[in-house]
């Protein structure tokens, strides 16, 4: 399903309610899925290696996450959702950092090259990440700070920056 039209479907399903209604997560995690798609990482991975979405710290996503990712495949990669306290010693694909903290801005100047990093709120953007999170008219939305992009190796299509809010 492309891009806009699977978070359309989210975005109607909210705006009906109900207990099929996505939450704010639920709709978080389909954008982290729907951001795997939409990457390019500069370097090629072994054929049998998973991509790995690593979640920083405090999980926010409960089973949302989890199922969200169950049983997709991006290329011939099969997506793993993995949590950690820190990102020291680990190998992620996509480092997601629920809220930032003064620990974020430390973190982001370490981070190895070719990780997509993606946060919640603008000050996100201000540290060095990526991809923000925004909520916009109770809605969940992106930015994208594209200095960063660059400088992590990694790029993004332009279908993904045509969707976001903001391009800085």
């Amino acid at each position: 399903m492309p891009f806009r039209r699977y978070i359309t479907v989210l975005a109607l399903a909210a705006l009906l309610g109900g207990a099929d209604a996505p939450s704010e997560y639920d709709v978080k995690a389909a954008f982290l899925l729907n951001f795997t798609r939409f990457v390019e990482w500069a370097a090629a991975p072994s054929p049998d290696a998973s991509l790995s979405v690593c979640v920083i710290g405090g999980d926010p996503f409960g089973q949302a996450l989890d199922q969200t990712l169950a049983g997709e495949v991006i290329g011939n990669r099969r997506i793993t959702p993995r949590r950690l306290r820190s990102l020291e010693g680990a190998s992620c694909d996509v480092a997601y950092f629920p809220h930032a903290n003064r620990d974020t801005a430390r973190s982001l100047a370490a981070m190895p090259p070719r990780v997509l990093t993606v946060g919640e709120g603008e000050e996100f953007l201000r540290d060095g990440g990526m991809i923000a999170f925004v909520m916009e008219n109770r809605r969940v939305r992106f930015d994208i700070n594209m200095a960063a992009v660059r400088q992590g190796g990694v790029r993004l299509s332009s279908r993904l920056l045509q969707v976001a809010r903001m391009v800085k």
